[in-house]
C-alpha cells in the first residue's frame, strides 16, 4: 500500500512537470520570448518560491 502511495506523488509530480511545460511553450510563444528569458523567469521565480519558504510570516514573531 504504501508503494502505491509513492508511485502515485511520483505521477502527481510528472503531470505538474508536463503542465509547467506546456504554460511555459504558451508564455514563450504569446510573448515572443526567447530561450534564455524564459530561462531567466524561471531562475527568478525559483528564487523567489526559495526566499518564501525560509521567510518568517508575521504570526510566527509572536
Amino acid at each position: 500500500m504504501q508503494e502505491n502511495l509513492l508511485n502515485k506523488k511520483d505521477n502527481n509530480v510528472k503531470s505538474a512537470e508536463k503542465y509547467v511545460k506546456k504554460y511555459v511553450q504558451d508564455l514563450q510563444n504569446h510573448f515572443s520570448l526567447n530561450d534564455m528569458q524564459i530561462i531567466k523567469i524561471l531562475q527568478n521565480s525559483a528564487n523567489f518560491l526559495k526566499k518564501r519558504n525560509k521567510t518568517k510570516k508575521w504570526w510566527q514573531f509572536l
